[in-house]
């Protein structure tokens, strides 16, 4: 488990971004996200994605570049995750929505330890937004003030996890795949199976996690424990 960050206060200098890719299922959402990312630094491309395979390809495609994942991208720490591996990521910002069925910290806690470095409250004022993605984009951890209360780092401690997990270990291994979003095809390919055999798993993870779609399923694998974050490099701070 990556070192639980304490979040920077400094402020940081203006910087241009090569490139962003922004993460939402709501088109209103993303044009507002897209904006917001032009007028704070000025000419950037902005790419954008509504689910976890779009924004894995995206991934490949862009390379030193910033990526704002909105919370309702669900499940969010899945698209955290594939973006954290990159060493090109200049930045990984999470951006959570107010009220929620689950406690702020604890929602805070899984995205940082998924990867973000910094974490984001949609109903902030615009200079807090700018201020959290400047910090993303200089390696500077940032918390928004709204989602500071009751946060400390004992809410880093690791969730329940399920004793047996309802998959076999094949499944597990295919659910890993998918949460990195790769399709059939290449998953069988890793798995070296055939594509049926991977279109027959995941029916079965579907079933047994009672999942509507992959990335449903996915999302409730997070949840469960069955799939976690895989250790990452401590995130380095500026001096």
């Amino acid at each position: 488990m990556r070192p639980f960050p304490v979040f920077d206060e400094r402020q940081a200098p203006r910087m241009e971004v090569p490139a962003a890719v922004v993460v939402s299922p709501v088109p209103l959402i993303r044009e507002g996200m897209a904006r917001a990312l032009e007028q704070i630094f000025g000419r950037v491309v902005v790419h954008s994605a509504t689910d976890l395979e779009a924004a894995t390809r995206l991934a490949q495609r862009v390379g030193d570049g910033l990526f704002w994942v909105h919370e309702k991208a669900y499940p969010h720490l899945g698209f955290v995750q594939v973006f954290a591996r990159r060493r090109s990521t200049r930045g990984i910002v999470v951006m959570l929505d107010p009220g929620g069925d689950r406690p702020v910290p604890v929602r805070v806690s899984e995205a940082v330890r998924a990867g973000a470095t910094v974490v984001l409250d949609s109903a902030s004022p615009a200079e807090v937004l700018a201020t959290g993605l400047r910090r993303a984009v200089h390696g500077q951890n940032y918390l928004s003030p709204r989602l500071r209360p009751g946060f400390t780092a004992a809410t880093s401690a690791p969730t329940s996890r399920p004793h047996v997990s309802p998959l076999t270990v094949r499944e597990s291994q295919l659910l890993r795949l998918m949460a990195e979003g790769l399709d059939n095809r290449t998953i069988g390919e890793t798995l070296n199976i055939s594509v049926e055999t991977v279109r027959t798993h995941v029916k079965s993870i579907l079933k047994k996690l009672s999942a509507r779609n992959r990335c449903d399923a996915v999302g409730r694998a997070f949840r469960l424990g069955i799939v976690e974050p895989e250790a990452l490099p401590p995130v380095r701070f500026s001096a």
